[in-house]
């Protein structure tokens, strides 16, 4: 309530993004309302216009005076718009100016109305892309009303000792409790808003949504924020609870960063976040746990994930129909049945170093022949209940593997394969029932490339392949220290070196029981060119196994002593930051010896090469790569996600993904 018994001045200041010019007029107006007992909405009882011309383009400060109307006024509303009286040529700003209000204190003659009664009135009166800044009420008390945005129009809450505006829909027939048009840059900012018996919050246009707290739990919304028919909208430090529904449902493109979304009410119809239509739309440094259904449901266009946690859901990320885009650097764990499922087809699908626990189910499936699916850097830790770390099934395509750390799936499988022709390099399996488990397909299980090497360790079985035409090609690889290295079931015919010009170049060591068995009778197992630790003939082989060309040394593929399990390069990544960036990047390597010829390479989101670095070489210390997030052609790089990927001499490759924000 304002202050009753003297006139009070009130000062305010004009802010524009865009310069005003010199010659202009802007003109403020101020309208004040009450609160009859009973009514949603009033009419204002008076109003002031002041007008002043632009001398500069600067901050305007407009003085005006606010008469004396007692006790029977609660609120004011002030909005400032642009009186265009100049000639279209000597302004090139658009039509309409975006102006945001502050008020400022005039000493001993002014109290700033901190409680607009209703909302919809001033963005009614505001002019176009104006700003309406909403105080909130004391007690937390909230205004009962839903909010309609309109014309570009930001509402913006604020904190002047009460905490920020809670609105609550004032009935529960109210179906959504804030929505916007689809005039651009309309957002909504620093509100708790409450209610909604179908949806929240409605994003049209390229509507915003920043530092929000949605809550439906009362009126039960099937959707949190629809941003269904929206395009290019940010959301940004906004969390929403809901007991069942989807959270956030996504059409086109958009930006969701620092949000979390929670459906708290197990059922197989939630979902956090529902990812459809067209565009492209990063998940970026949020949580979401949507129980008893699917975290991240995609469905169309490309999704990427960046530095996200996802848990508590059935399914934790799911790719389906269309959907393509990433999983970088994200955490998984809590899933019922599946932490990331690829169910799509046609597209291309990257993930990338992220933490999985399987705590029951599968870490990483897919089914359907996507044209490129990359599964890369993720480190998968399983227990006595897991299924599978990585499962290929029907229809498993082309997948490259690399660099997987995948451990204690006691009574699972580490990579389970049934079908495609799947390349696997430099993946670390340990502690498994079936470290590789492959019943279908024609799989490279490394390949004749000196550096890519898997390592099977610590299981029941390192690699065990089953079924009449099951012929997984097997190359440079470590198979230490398990039960049985190698077993053959059911006719499997799995390739570990075919003849004098073709080595199977395997080190088989430590294995307990045998380092191969073969147990059908039919179809033995070439096993040419391998080491089993010594110049002799192996003594641990058991079936019909043709060992003949067995090697007398380690293969050159480990360098080192091949008791050793896994190599120990000379350099490795430390870190890439800052990510995401606006400007540029670096890239810090530890060294412990020497290496030579590190390069970085920038790809974009097409996988086209946008910048190279020449090649450096670094001896022990810790060492920097920098982009400085240019093109070759000197220009900067567009906003997007971009790949970088550091290779040298003894230098496991690494890739990361960074994202640009312009």
């Amino acid at each position: 309530m304002l202050g009753s018994g003297n006139d009070m001045g009130l000062s305010i200041e004009i802010h524009s993004p865009t310069a005003v010019p010199s010659g202009a007029r802007v003109r403020v107006s101020y309208l004040t309302y009450t609160t009859p007992a009973g009514d949603l909405f009033d009419t204002p009882i008076h109003s002031v216009v002041s007008e002043v011309t632009v001398a500069s383009e600067d901050t305007l400060r407009v003085p005006m005076l606010i008469p004396d109307f007692g006790d029977t006024v609660k609120a004011v509303v002030v909005v400032a718009s642009l009186v265009r009286e100049l000639p279209t040529s000597s302004w090139s700003g658009g039509s309409s100016l975006p102006i945001a209000i502050t008020y400022e204190l005039i000493p001993n003659s002014v109290t700033v109305p901190c409680d607009i009664e209703y909302i919809q009135d001033a963005i009614n009166t505001a002019g176009t892309w104006d700003v309406v800044y909403v105080a909130g009420r004391p007690l937390g008390t909230a205004y009962q009303e839903p909010i309609s945005l309109t014309r570009g129009v930001k509402v913006v809450g604020r904190d002047v000792g009460n905490g920020f505006p809670i609105l609550m829909a004032s009935t529960d027939s109210v179906a959504v409790a804030f929505a916007t048009d689809a005039i651009s840059t309309s957002s909504i900012e620093n509100f708790t808003i409450l209610g909604g018996t179908s949806r929240i919050v409605d994003l049209h246009g390229s509507a915003s949504l920043r530092n929000c707290t949605l809550d439906g739990t009362s009126t039960g919304p099937a959707i949190g924020i629809n941003a269904a028919s929206a395009n290019g909208q940010e959301i940004v430090g906004c969390s929403v609870l809901l007991d069942t529904g989807t959270a956030l449902v996504l059409g086109g493109s958009a930006l969701v960063d620092s949000c979390s979304f929670e459906v708290a009410t197990s059922d197989t119809i939630n979902c956090g976040v529902l990812s459809t239509g067209t565009g492209t739309r990063t998940l970026f440094r949020s949580t979401v746990e949507a129980a008893g259904g699917d975290g991240v449901a995609c469905v169309g266009g490309t999704t990427d994930l960046v530095g996200s946690t996802i848990s508590n859901a059935a399914y934790g990320i799911v790719f389906s129909g269309s959907a393509g885009g990433s999983v970088d650097s994200c955490s998984v764990s809590g899933f019922l049945n599946t932490g990331i499922s690829v169910l799509a087809s046609g597209t291309t699908l990257q993930i990338h170093n992220n933490t999985i626990d399987i705590d029951g189910g599968l870490g990483i499936a897919t089914v359907g022949s996507m044209s490129g699916v990359s599964i890369t850097d993720n480190h998968l830790t399983g227990n006595a209940s897991s299924v599978a770390g990585i499962q290929l099934g029907a229809s498993a395509g082309s997948p490259t593997l690399s660099g997987n750390h995948i451990e204690k799936l006691y009574a699972g499988e580490g990579i389970s394969i049934a079908s495609g022709t799947a390349v696997l390099t430099g993946n670390y399996a340990d502690s498994c029932n079936y470290a590789i488990h492959v019943t279908g397909g024609t799989p490279s299980i490394g390949t004749a490339s000196s550096s890519s090497d898997n390592t099977v360790t610590g299981s029941v079985v390192g690699i065990r392949v089953v079924g009449s035409g099951t012929v997984p090609v097997i190359r440079n690889n470590q198979i230490v220290s398990n039960t049985t290295g190698l077993l053959a079931r059911s006719n499997a015919a799995p390739d570990l070196g075919t003849g004098a010009t073709d080595l199977g170049n395997n080190s088989f060591l430590s294995n307990s029981s045998y380092c191969i068995r073969n147990t059908s009778t039919g179809t033995g197992v070439l096993a040419y060119g391998n080491w089993f630790g010594s110049c002799a003939a192996p003594g641990c082989t058991n079936g019909n196994v043709v060992t003949i060309g067995y090697l007398c040394s380690a293969p050159a593929a480990f360098g080192l002593d091949v008791a050793l399990v896994a190599n120990t390069p000379a350099a490795r990544v430390l870190s890439v930051s800052p990510n995401p960036t606006t400007a540029g990047t670096t890239v810090r390597l530890a060294v412990s010896g020497e290496v030579n010829g590190v390069s970085l390479q920038v790809f974009d989101i097409t996988g086209r090469r946008i910048r190279v670095l020449p090649g450096l070489d670094f001896g022990e210390g810790t060492h920097s790569l920098v982009w400085d997030g240019k093109t070759d052609a000197g220009m900067p790089a567009s906003q997007g996600i971009y790949f970088l990927r550091v290779a040298g001499s003894n230098l496991p490759v690494h890739t990361s993904k960074v994202l640009v924000i312009r």
